[in-house]
């Protein structure tokens, strides 16, 4: 009886610190998901300008893009992920650009000057610049001020509940840009679950191992049992 006693005692330690590693996997694996999504934020916030190849734009195209980069950068973060609500705009007419020969007259370029200085003055006096959590007032004038931006090079721009760009049109009705239909599908974190299922398949072996060792622990000891002889 004091083998098995001893063997329940150590299979028991045993249960223990694998309850305990595997509390401590899991608390290292959310600090490491953590982490990630962390850096890709930082990674996609930290972007401020295009990578753009002159030779594609002509000189006042060029000056566009220029005078909108200088509009006030918005933060979009109702997903995920946090996006520069601003640079999407810029893109979308940097890759219409590419494709169109766009030239406006001075008239019109002040009146761009003026819808970008009028965006700095909206936000003067707001405390946050996620454009979910603007007011409302502010949130429509600056989706107004991209409207006539658009206006003035031809294009006809619409957004959605969620506040992205929906979709641009020209004058004539053709379809420049259409937002791809979101699938509601669930997104799996590679190294998560392989090191989920690498701690499953360890906690599994070490399950077999305590099975046996108790199953060799019984054959080795001595079982005393009820005897018929002896209370008769």
């Amino acid at each position: 009886m004091e083998h098995g006693a001893y063997s329940r005692r150590d299979n028991i330690a045993l249960l223990i610190c694998m309850t305990v590693m595997f509390v401590l996997a899991i608390l290292s694996l959310t600090s490491f998901v953590r982490q990630d999504l962390k850096a890709d934020a930082k990674e996609t916030v930290s972007i401020r300008s295009l990578s753009i190849n002159s030779s594609k734009f002509n000189e006042q195209e060029l000056e566009i893009l220029c005078m909108l980069e200088g509009m006030p950068q918005l933060v979009n973060s109702s997903g995920k992920k946090t996006s520069r609500w601003t640079m999407q705009h810029i893109r979308l007419l940097a890759e219409y650009f590419e494709k169109e020969d766009i030239r406006l007259d001075k008239v019109q370029l002040n009146k761009l000057g003026r819808y970008i200085q009028g965006s700095h003055e909206i936000l003067r006096f707001e405390l946050n610049r996620d454009i979910g959590k603007l007011s409302v007032d502010s949130r429509n004038m600056i989706m107004l001020l991209y409207k006539n931006i658009y206006s003035l090079l031809g294009l006809d721009l619409s957004y959605g509940i969620d506040n992205n760009i929906e979709s641009i049109y020209e004058e004539n009705g053709r379809l420049v840009y259409q937002i791809a239909a979101k699938e509601d599908r669930l997104t799996i974190n590679r190294e998560a679950l392989v090191i989920t299922l690498i701690l499953l398949c360890g906690l599994a072996g070490l399950y077999i191992v305590i099975v046996r060792r108790s199953q060799l622990n019984l054959k080795d000891g001595e079982y005393h049992g009820y005897d018929e002889k002896e209370y008769a």
